[in-house]
């Protein structure tokens, strides 16, 4: 017979069995939590999950996403060992040693996992990136792992193209620095004036070895023939942000003195504050030995005269290299835009995305940069051409104001445009020129402009000539000016206040540039100003009736989104792979078909090989450059002679247009490639209407809506 169990030892075991049966519950409870948790996570992320259970040697649970990632089925993924040594992961022998290292190591040290490895999938390479958690009991043993993996492919392919553009950028300015070693003397020095960098010109005429100067204050090479003064005002310039120009005698290692023209350019930082300075210098030693020579001649007339002939022979030197070093970094600038723009375009996550908007930003300020130092070395050399054309006044007027309606709203500032009623429908002058300088005298305005408004009038101004004279006045309730500051404030390289703190970078060109263009337009500029109450800007330009009719534009339902009618074939001939990826990329969304040619030579080869609708050519390639290439086009003997060729290039000058249109180029388009200028110039080549922008079709619709709102342009009585 069996003995009786003991009450108490029934008491112990019944409650084992309840904490036992809690624990399961427990369990249960909490994988379906996970299970929960890992579904939501899964609908935001795309990742997928699994829960394996160290106990048992299987999955608890997994997602579909998980399986499909893998390229596998649910049923192939339980019947697989779950580790990345089975053949049907197909991982690389180092990337599975890389996996073990940090798995085993997390497992040791009792922690979570964070690991990318590429992974083989359909013959395809596929970048996976896994975070794996340990769930531990209360002794500290293992009993399950858990955890999601994600496809980063696209990702890691944007990084991959992005790094490219990188190197390729890098490529071309370790190409310029070449060119600047033959030509200049460049140092760049950090917000101290201690040296970061020189070039071999400038160690060459200093006659210090690079090692000696690296580190050193610019003071090395200072000469006494300067006062503190003269150092002093060029400090203040160019650690208030502004670029400086002028003519320094400096001192090399063995005593000798030597002259230099110097321009030295601060860059910015997020701030507006410098953080290094670069300095571009022309020795003119000889030339200033010249010049005294002649001044202590009896002849003062002729000495008088060549002096000017000196200083325009040393402007027109500068100007000419500042412009083809301008027009030579273009070319990379478009590749950087350009790569850019298709990353802005495609799934970045945050930081990316910010780091490719930084991209954006920083080269489209930095092209900003080079076009006015562009403008202003054609502006000296005499070489910058107006362009007239007929366009519609009052719609110029909004387009250019509304540009900067949000900076203005977000400052609470407010925005009045006004226009005289006898002013003409439209036209005809330099539009870009005007907008240019409308655009500066707005910039300003709202730079020095914390509370109030800003004013844009424009009215007809008398005039003897048989011409249209506009007057266009920027009216603000700024910080305004004083006198010293109005004298001083159009002439070249001079800022009315050094002291205020630049909110936006650039080189203090604008208002110079912006005189010059006026002048050039057969007008006049000024300032009326008062110093704490506000200034008002104003330009007068002589134009003519417009020659044709023009129908106004609405630049606001601008989308800058394009679409096909039908596919074309386009032969595009570019040596620069960025630039070569960037076009292949913006053809090919509108549905078109491609093929880079890498030189001149090549574009023929394919011409002869296959059938193109167009070809776009870039103008400066190595073996054959365009003109050369389509000059042998145009001599061929059969129909494809007479192929549409669009000249791709950073330099449009009226001179340089008229060699490419000579040649047999059909439309010339500018670098960095605007996409809706490229694609009416397809349309003007082909003669048909191919692309058409969805603004364009947004604006059909709207037809019954007012071009001029009356809010934004009031109409007055010039009485």
């Amino acid at each position: 017979m069996n003995e009786i169990a003991n009450p108490h030892d029934l008491l112990l075991e019944n409650e084992s069995l309840r904490k036992e049966l809690q624990s399961l519950t427990q369990s249960k409870d909490d994988l379906l939590k996970i299970n929960s948790l890992f579904s939501h996570a899964e609908q935001f992320s795309k990742a997928g999950y699994w829960v394996w259970d160290e106990i048992a040697d299987r999955y608890i649970t997994f997602s579909e996403q998980f399986a499909s990632i893998y390229g596998m089925t649910a049923k192939q993924i339980v019947e697989t060992v779950t580790n990345l040594e089975d053949d049907k992961f197909r991982v690389s022998a180092e990337d599975l040693e890389r996996y073990k290292r940090v798995v085993d190591l997390a497992r040791e040290r009792q922690q979570g996992w964070d690991i990318e490895y590429c992974y083989y999938k359909s013959g395809q390479r596929v970048y996976l990136h896994e975070i794996g958690e340990l769930v531990l009991d209360d002794h500290g043993v293992i009993i399950r792992t858990l955890g999601t993996v994600r496809d980063i492919t696209a990702v890691k392919e944007k990084e991959f193209a992005l790094t490219k553009a990188a190197l390729e950028v890098n490529r071309e300015l370790t190409f310029q620095k070449h060119a600047l070693d033959e030509h200049a003397i460049v140092s760049i020095a950090d917000a101290a004036g201690d040296i970061t960098y020189v070039n071999d010109k400038f160690c060459a005429i200093s006659g210090y070895d690079r090692e000696e100067l690296l580190g050193i204050n610019h003071k090395i090479v200072k000469s006494d023939e300067h006062s503190d003064a003269f150092f002093a005002n060029m400090w203040k310039t160019i650690s208030s942000g502004h670029t400086w120009h002028g003519e320094i005698k400096n001192v090399n290692k063995t005593g000798r003195d030597y002259w230099v023209k110097t321009t030295i350019v601060p860059t910015l930082d997020d701030m507006g504050k410098p953080f290094q300075y670069v300095g571009i210098r022309t020795e003119i030693t000889e030339d200033k030995k010249r010049v005294a020579e002649i001044a202590d001649s009896k002849d003062k007339e002729f000495a008088l005269i060549q002096t000017t002939e000196v200083a325009q022979a040393a402007n027109l030197a500068k100007s000419r290299f500042l412009a083809a070093m301008s027009h030579e970094i273009r070319t990379p600038m478009s590749g950087v835009l350009g790569m850019s723009d298709l990353l802005l375009d495609t799934d970045l996550s945050p930081q990316q995305l910010d780091w490719a908007t930084s991209i954006k930003s920083s080269s489209k300020n930095l092209l900003s940069i080079l076009n006015e130092i562009l403008d202003q070395s054609k502006l000296e050399a005499a070489k910058l051409e107006i362009s007239p054309t007929d366009f519609h006044l009052a719609s110029f007027v909004r387009d250019n104001t509304y540009l900067f309606g949000t900076e203005i709203e977000s400052k609470g500032l407010t925005l009045n445009t006004k226009l005289d009623n006898n002013l003409p429908e439209a036209v005809h002058a330099d539009s870009m020129r005007i907008g240019q300088v409308l655009s500066n005298f707005l910039s300003n305005a709202l730079k020095f402009t914390s509370a109030g408004r800003i004013e844009v009038a424009v009215k007809l101004e008398p005039n003897e000539k048989d011409e249209l004279a506009l007057r266009f006045t920027v009216t603000d309730s700024g910080i305004g000016l004083t006198d010293e500051e109005k004298s001083q404030l159009f002439k070249a390289f001079a800022q009315a206040d050094s002291s205020t703190s630049r909110k936006y970078g650039g080189t203090g060109l604008g208002l110079s540039i912006s005189k010059q263009l006026v002048e050039l337009m057969g007008g006049q500029v000024g300032v009326d100003s008062t110093k704490g109450i506000g200034s008002a800007f104003w330009f007068t330009v002589c134009c003519q009736p417009a020659k044709e009719a023009v129908v106004a534009k609405d630049k606001r339902f601008a989308l800058d989104q394009w679409v096909a009618s039908r596919p074309l074939k386009i032969l595009v001939a570019e040596d620069t792979i960025v630039n070569q990826l960037v076009i292949r990329a913006i053809l090919s969304k509108l549905g078109h078909s491609v093929e880079i040619a890498e030189d001149g030579k090549s574009a023929i080869k394919y011409l002869k090989s296959d059938d193109f609708d167009v070809i776009l050519m870039d103008v400066r390639m190595p073996v054959m450059d365009g003109l050369e290439a389509t000059a042998s086009i145009r001599a061929m003997d059969d129909a494809k002679s007479n192929i549409p060729i669009i000249a791709l290039t950073a330099d449009i000058s009226a001179g340089n247009i008229n060699e490419y249109t000579s040649v047999g180029m059909d439309d010339v388009c500018i670098k960095p490639i605007e996409l809706p200028v490229l694609l009416k110039s397809i349309n003007k080549c082909l003669d048909e209407e191919i692309h058409t922008s969805i603004s364009r079709m947004s604006a059909l619709k709207e037809s019954r809506q007012p071009v001029i709102p009356p809010l934004l342009i009031e109409v007055k009585s010039s009485g």
